[in-house]
């Protein structure tokens, strides 16, 4: 699992026994303070959920943010499935189909009307959006 989550941010995303791996290589992890760049950085990448078009699936998604960020496309992925789980990308609506083949977990119903939920960037991220 360690390999998978170096090579590609983790492929088991939605299975136990991985959220638990990845929970316990995070409580060991040492994380610094983000940097400006880090955060001018994450407001572009907030720039553009805010302008996705209405009919924009999670996969139209990761493809815009690859101007906002140097990475790869598993690695987009990754972000915008973490964004899911911590409700910043939270879908107005489970009743909407799916399209096509795809291994979404936690953003398969957002779409691009949906933007981003304020109050859960106010949770996690209001010191640095200021």
């Amino acid at each position: 699992m360690n390999f998978e989550r170096i090579k590609w941010g983790g492929i088991r995303h939605g299975k136990l026994i991985y959220t638990l791996f990845d929970l316990q290589q995070l409580q060991i992890a040492e994380i610094p303070e983000p940097s400006m760049e880090d955060v001018e950085i994450f407001k572009n990448i907030l720039s553009i959920i805010k302008n996705s078009q209405s009919n924009d699936y999670p996969s139209t998604l990761e493809k815009n943010l690859s101007t906002a960020l140097k990475s790869t496309k598993d690695e987009r992925k990754i972000l915008i499935e973490i964004l899911a789980c911590i409700d910043i990308l939270k879908p107005a609506s489970y009743d909407r189909p799916s399209r096509g083949k795809h291994d979404w977990n936690f953003v398969e119903y957002w779409r691009g009307e949906d933007k981003y939920n304020e109050e859960a960037l106010n949770t996690y991220f209001g010191k640095y959006m200021k």
